[in-house]
């Protein structure tokens, strides 16, 4: 057998690591940290915040003594869709117009989604009371985007800090239709014929 070289084990060693530390994003959710995506709409917001069954057991007040049960409690799961991240402005909660939950049981982790009215202005402060539930060590990354997939922002949030503030990107003006815009060219165009009209009235025919 071939004697491998310092090195090649070396490398070899730091692929394993590697894998190893990636491992749970790669098969499955890691209990030591949540991830959320904001996504920015034209009217609306919508959020999703990715969890491990036990996280989120604990984060709807499961008891810890008791085995996490997500997939029997999908209608308390569904509820709490809106509770997992608060979106206030100004103090203002912004109440969610839809939730929902996707319990991915081979994955070992829940998606809870929800959708928001969009404001007008920022900053939005986004809050995570899940987390005050949860380990210290656990933490929650935020990544707001717009409808293009732009990124927008990232912030990260745990125990101490359950919150953060986000400006929100100002809308781009609605652009304007074909149609509208030739039948202001059209109105314009009718406009300038009848004063053109009038002038002509009164300078030679009044």
């Amino acid at each position: 057998m071939a004697r491998r070289s310092p090195r090649a084990l070396a490398g070899s060693l730091l692929c394993f690591l590697s894998f190893a530390i990636d491992s749970d994003s790669a098969f499955g959710y890691s209990p030591s940290g949540s991830s959320a995506e904001v996504r920015l709409y034209a009217d609306h917001i919508q959020v999703s915040v990715k969890m491990d069954l036990e996280s989120a057991w604990i984060a709807m007040g499961g008891s810890l003594d008791t085995p996490p049960n997500v997939a029997g409690s999908m209608p308390q799961a569904q509820k709490y869709a809106g509770e997992v991240l608060r979106l206030s402005v100004a103090g203002r909660v912004l109440p969610p117009s839809e939730t929902a939950a996707d319990f991915r049981d081979a994955e070992g982790g829940i998606i809870f989604l929800a959708t928001f009215p969009r404001p007008a202005a920022g900053p939005l402060r986004i809050e995570a009371p899940y987390l005050r539930r949860l380990p210290t060590y656990h933490h929650a990354t935020v990544l707001m985007v717009d409808e293009t997939n732009k990124r927008a922002g990232t912030a990260t949030m745990d125990a101490a800090k359950p919150w953060v503030d986000m400006p929100l990107p100002a809308l781009s003006p609605a652009p304007v239709s074909r149609f509208l815009r030739y039948g202001l060219s059209a109105l314009a165009v009718i406009v300038l014929l009848l004063g053109g009209y009038w002038l002509v009235r009164r300078t030679f025919f009044a």
